[in-house]
């Protein structure tokens, strides 16, 4: 493959900005790219931002950085302002893409992240505080709402988790709640506004004691950590990779999550509708019994692979019956080849499906320094030993980075968008980069 650098964002040679330098521009024109040999497709002869959305306590500060590539004043005639009440400013949440049909459009899904709140007495000196709002930018109607979560069990407010669609639910994972990591996972059914806890934290003991023994569970499942991935490969299932763990270590394992019950979840199977999701929880819950200190889990977690050397990641809870109608496992992941090579421990790193192969690109490895390696993943549903392989780049690379987006664009084409650099400080980590690069 071949990155394509198609926005820079201050012309400064390396896509990023200083944190005296983090005026963005909303609108980029005037960048004629065609055809390009390699990339599957088509780019557009002109490339150019159009702002949906600004929240009010943003719109001071966008307004005076709004401009074109050619310099002149901002022009908001392309800007395709929504209606509705816009999600509060935020960073560290999940933006999570569902196709509804109930909906009859895709939805834009933003749940958490840290957020700004104002001191009661004070109200000009706001405060950050982690969020668990749910809210919702429907794409066809160019609206923002948010909705009326059905009341009963939801998970933390928490910030640095990781998200993934899975039909009509987004599922949320991990995460960190103060200075507490989580290891929870939980659906959130688009149709109805309702969560369902699929799988209780199994480290609430270690994180609250710093080190104390969680007690022990027969059946593994990823440590409580954020600044992670998940990444829906279908049919109910995902893949997890990597991140930062409460012992204050980078990970590097890979493990594959199997929702059976989110496959046929309202579906009509052999003349009867699949008991729904929430249900089903109910049945674990009761089945678990008043006193038992975990609910029933309603998926399923298998180690694929970890790199040799890296931090053990297994987290045990203690045992429960498996949840009512729960099938049985499906095969363990085969092993990967003896001599098979693995990607460095990481956080903050990005991870897309593409062509069945789950993609990470860089992150922040051991000792705060940040990487940008291309892995490639494949057997991600079975189909063949695990096996990753770090893929060679033809020409220019993105430089080193964290906290940046990988998204595929049909086809074997990605786009990798920001993210913080360090401008050759490790340490320091204050370039902030606005570079937009297609692979």
């Amino acid at each position: 493959g071949a990155y394509m650098n198609l926005m820079n964002g201050n012309g400064n040679g390396n896509g990023g900005a200083t944190q005296q330098q983090q005026q963005q521009q909303h609108s980029v024109g005037g960048m004629g790219i065609g055809q390009t040999p390699g990339f599957a497709g088509a780019l557009p002869l002109r490339l150019s931002w159009a702002m949906c959305s600004s929240s009010a306590s943003a719109a001071a500060s966008s307004s005076s950085s709004a401009a074109s590539a050619t310099g002149s004043a901002a022009d908001t005639s392309n800007h395709h302002h929504t209606r509705g009440d816009v999600a509060p400013p935020r960073f560290g949440h999940s933006c999570t893409v569902v196709d509804s049909a109930l909906w009859g459009s895709e939805l834009v899904v933003v749940y958490g992240g840290v957020g700004v709140a104002t001191n009661g007495t004070n109200p000009t000196n706001p405060a950050s505080v982690t969020r668990g709002d749910v809210r919702v930018y429907h794409v066809s109607s160019n609206t923002w709402f948010e909705p009326d979560v059905q009341q009963g069990p939801a998970p933390r407010a928490r910030c640095f988790h990781a998200a993934a669609a899975c039909g009509k639910y987004v599922l949320v994972f991990g995460g960190r709640h103060g200075r507490l990591r989580l290891a929870d996972l939980w659906a959130l059914d688009t149709d109805a506004w309702q969560w369902t806890c699929l799988f209780d934290d199994i480290s609430m003991a270690a994180n609250a004691n710093r080190g104390a023994t969680p007690p022990q569970r027969n059946v593994p499942a990823p440590c409580a950590r954020d600044y992670t991935t998940l990444t829906s490969i279908g049919g109910g299932r995902a893949l997890l990779f990597g991140g930062y763990c409460e012992t204050r270590r980078w990970l590097a394992d890979l493990w594959v999550l199997d929702c059976p019950f989110l496959k046929n979840d309202g579906l009509v199977i052999d003349g009867a509708e699949d008991v729904p999701l929430a249900v089903r929880a109910e049945e674990a819950r009761a089945r678990a019994g008043p006193t038992a200190p975990y609910l029933a889990p309603l998926c399923r977690w298998a180690l694929v692979t970890n790199a040799p050397g890296a931090a053990p990641t297994n987290a045990t809870i203690a045992d429960l019956p498996p949840a009512p109608g729960m099938p049985p496992p499906p095969p363990p992941p085969p092993p990967p080849p003896a001599n098979a090579s693995y990607p460095a421990p990481r956080s903050a790193h990005a991870a897309a499906l593409v062509q069945d192969r789950l993609l990470v690109l860089g992150g922040e490895g051991p000792n705060g320094a940040l990487l940008n390696d291309l892995w490639a993943m494949r057997g991600v549903r079975g189909e063949c030993p695990p096996t990753w392989t770090r893929l060679k780049i033809d020409g220019p690379v993105p430089s080193p980075r964290m906290g940046h987006t990988l998204t595929p664009l049909g086809g074997a084409a990605l786009a990798v968008i920001g993210g913080l650099g360090d401008g050759g400080w490790i340490s320091r980590k204050d370039v902030y980069l606005s570079d937009a690069i297609v692979l």
